[in-house]
């Protein structure tokens, strides 16, 4: 069984890259998980590609944040970078059989201390998953909080994350119809021009800004 009660066979596992997107998250993401939400399932986990500064649309994506953390592998440093301290629902210490737990612990502890006044109290739990231990414990925090959110979640919240997948849906979109744009004849025409000088910059970018909003095949955006 899994921690949420399902049996094995009713768990399903999607890998998926993120091509090169900041963030942690592929563009996909965001919208399988709401098609998954839409279907009935009880539990979307999203697990990121790590643990960085930029690697934070986890937090605009799902209820709740667990960060995890390893003792004497320079995870505290992380901790220190911009958003991480301020994403964490709830942070893991993995690993917690080896040497420098307690620093680890000790250290978290006083960064967490920093945080608002305002700010809710974030559980840290140890955890050795090779071991199985502190698996309970974790979830229990997990289902705490979803308890919490499912009768306090502020509605600011949710629609500050639709709007954010909102923002990551159109940037997709944008980002695709550039490069077509650009590997399309107007774009080998800006090249040309720009390399030899016939037209500045500015103005070759507002040309394909233009064409980027046109309907494909019209003014050369999408010949040969």
């Amino acid at each position: 069984m899994s921690p949420g009660g399902l049996p094995a066979s009713d768990v399903f596992i999607r890998s998926m890259a993120t091509r090169g997107q900041q963030g942690g998250l592929a563009h996909a993401a965001q919208t399988c998980a709401a098609l998954l939400a839409a279907c009935g399932w009880p539990w979307i986990i999203l697990e990121t590609v790590g643990a960085g500064q930029v690697e934070v649309d986890i937090a605009a994506t799902a209820d709740i944040t667990v960060v995890v953390l390893n003792p004497g592998w320079g995870d505290e440093i992380q901790a220190h970078k911009a958003g991480m301290m301020e994403i964490g629902d709830i942070f893991v210490i993995n690993k917690a059989d080896r040497p420098g737990l307690s620093d680890t612990r000790r250290h978290l502890e006083l960064l967490l201390a920093g945080r608002r006044a305002d700010a809710p109290h974030v559980p840290v739990v140890e955890t050795v998953a090779v071991g199985k231990q502190g698996i309970e414990v974790l979830w229990q925090e997990v289902t705490a909080r979803q308890a919490l959110l499912s009768t306090q979640i502020p509605r600011e919240r949710r629609r500050n994350r639709l709007e954010q997948v909102l923002h990551e849906a159109m940037r997709a979109r944008l980002a695709a119809r550039m490069q077509e744009v650009i590997r399309s004849g107007a774009g080998a025409s800006a090249v040309a021009r720009l390399d030899e000088g016939a037209a500045h910059l500015p103005e070759l970018v507002d040309e394909l800004v233009s064409a980027m909003f046109q309907p494909p095949g019209r003014n050369g955006s999408d010949s040969d």
